[in-house]
C-alpha cells in the first residue's frame, strides 16, 4: 500500500452508507460521511500519521449496497489524497483483517469489527 512502517498508522472501518443512513443516526456526528470527512481532513494536516480507510465488503453486493460508495464520497470531496491517506475499496482483496495486523488503533461506525478488533488486541 506504500505506506510508512515507522509512522503511527488508524485503521478506518466504516459501515455500508444505506445502514449507517437507518441505523446509526444522533451520533457524534450528524453521519458517517461527515465522521469520514472529519477524519480525512484531520489526516490531510497530519502528515506524520497514516489513515486507511477499509470500506465495508458489503458495499459491492447487489442489492445490499446501494448506489453510493465510501470510497466514491471520499474521492468526490478529495480527488488527490496525499501519501499518508489510503483508500480500500469494498471490491478489494486486501481484507479487514489484513489492514488490523499492521494498524495502531482503529475506529469503527457501526459495525461488530470494532469488537473484533478489540479481541484481536487492537486499540479501537
Amino acid at each position: 500500500m506504500g505506506l510508512d512502517p515507522n509512522k503511527p498508522t488508524l485503521g478506518v472501518f466504516p459501515n455500508v452508507l444505506c445502514d449507517a443512513y437507518n441505523f446509526y443516526r444522533g451520533t457524534a456526528f450528524s453521519d458517517q460521511l461527515a465522521w469520514l470527512d472529519k477524519t480525512v481532513k484531520f489526516f490531510m494536516d497530519h502528515p506524520d500519521w497514516q489513515l486507511v480507510v477499509r470500506a465495508h465488503p458489503m458495499e459491492h453486493w447487489p442489492g445490499i449496497g446501494g448506489q453510493e460508495t465510501v470510497t466514491d464520497e471520499i474521492r468526490s470531496n478529495y480527488p488527490e489524497l496525499p501519501q499518508n491517506i489510503k483508500l480500500v475499496p469494498a471490491e478489494s482483496a486486501i481484507t479487514s483483517y489484513s489492514v488490523a495486523s499492521f494498524i495502531n488503533a482503529a475506529t469503527v461506525y457501526g459495525t461488530e469489527l470494532g469488537l473484533e478488533l478489540a479481541c484481536r488486541g487492537v486499540p479501537v
